[in-house]
């Protein structure tokens, strides 16, 4: 096996590593890139590899898909650079490349990343409403606000709420892991405007 990464692979049970990525994310999020999110199975894809690295067969399995149509969502994906190529393993008639998610986030502080298009907006209103129909019991939260806060609260809390979603990814484990439940995370913190 040639890895593309110093890391050795997810165990079922073992901490989630966080990856990062370097590029700058300036301004406005890509047209192109906000396309690419704008698919259900890409989403479901990104949580699939989120714990662990992946090939198009096993995301298949797990997503009741073929493999031709995860390997064509995983192509648009790595184009993005949404995931990255984890490894590389010969198998029987070809080669099995895994994708782990690489997450983006603003890397400047005083610009973070806008969403002028609304897209990602309305495919994750979509998203949240296919995986409510999944609710459990439990514990749970949901809220919704439009308010007025100051700009160092409001940083205050942005920041808060960025590190709870790093700490949430750190721990996720692969699906189907024991003593594991699914769980859903859909974040908007946006400024708004005057209406």
């Amino acid at each position: 096996m040639r890895s593309t990464s110093d890391r050795s692979p997810n165990s079922c049970c073992g901490l989630g590593e966080r990856v990062v990525a370097s590029r700058s994310v300036a301004g406005d999020l890509r047209t192109s890139t906000l396309r690419a999110l704008a698919h259900p199975l890409r989403l479901q894809i990104l949580s699939l590899l989120t714990p662990q690295a992946m090939s198009a067969a096993e995301i298949g399995r797990a997503l009741n898909t073929t493999s031709a149509n995860a390997s064509y969502h995983l192509r648009v994906l790595h184009r993005e650079g949404l995931i990255r190529l984890e490894s590389e393993e010969k198998g029987r008639g070809g080669v099995a490349r895994k994708y782990r998610y690489v997450r983006m986030l603003p890397m400047d502080g005083d610009k973070p990343a806008t969403v002028t298009d609304t897209t990602m907006l309305d495919v994750l209103g979509k998203e949240l409403s296919r995986r409510s129909s999944r609710l459990a019991v439990g514990p749970s939260t949901i809220a919704d606000a439009e308010l007025y806060v100051s700009e160092r609260e409001w940083r205050e809390i942005v920041d808060g709420v960025a590190d709870f979603v790093e700490r949430l990814h750190a721990v996720a484990r692969p699906r189907g892991c024991p003593g594991t439940i699914p769980v859903n995370m859909t974040v908007a913190l946006f400024g708004m405007g005057s209406s």
